[in-house]
């Protein structure tokens, strides 16, 4: 595949409760420092303990340090809560598109799952085969 050739989007999709939603609002804060993936990665990769705080101000606040994030400007965002309407919006979307649950993958609109990576990897080379006719 030629670089440019698959666009990657992710979208938020809350599934345990307010607590996600102060947490994707911190992966968003973590953006506007070019940082969401470290961030994604940093919830993901200690969910046991991400959890077992509830996602909680000062959890996300420890995990902006380990980051070495602007931490005021991190805070800053997370309190304003400017987030939140395109997380609620990407929620909608998702509940509109069938979503129950993450992670959840879709090729051109259409819905692609399994444990099998050869899945996706299939459906994109199909749509890219389909764009190139």
């Amino acid at each position: 595949m030629a670089s440019g050739d698959v666009r990657f989007v992710y979208r938020h999709f809350i599934v345990i409760g307010q607590e996600s939603i102060v947490a994707a609002m911190g992966t968003e804060c973590a953006a506007e420092q070019d940082m969401f993936w470290e961030y994604h990665d940093a919830i993901f990769d200690n969910w046991d303990e991400a959890r077992q705080n509830r996602f909680g101000l000062s959890w996300l606040q420890s995990t902006a340090e380990s980051l070495e994030l602007d931490l005021p400007a991190f805070m800053d965002c997370l309190n304003s809560g400017r987030h939140f309407e395109r997380i609620r919006a990407s929620q909608i979307d998702g509940m509109g598109r069938g979503i129950r649950g993450t992670p959840s993958v879709f090729v051109n609109g259409e819905r692609v799952g399994g444990p099998d990576y050869e899945v996706y990897r299939t459906a994109i080379e199909a749509a890219l085969e389909e764009s190139n006719q």
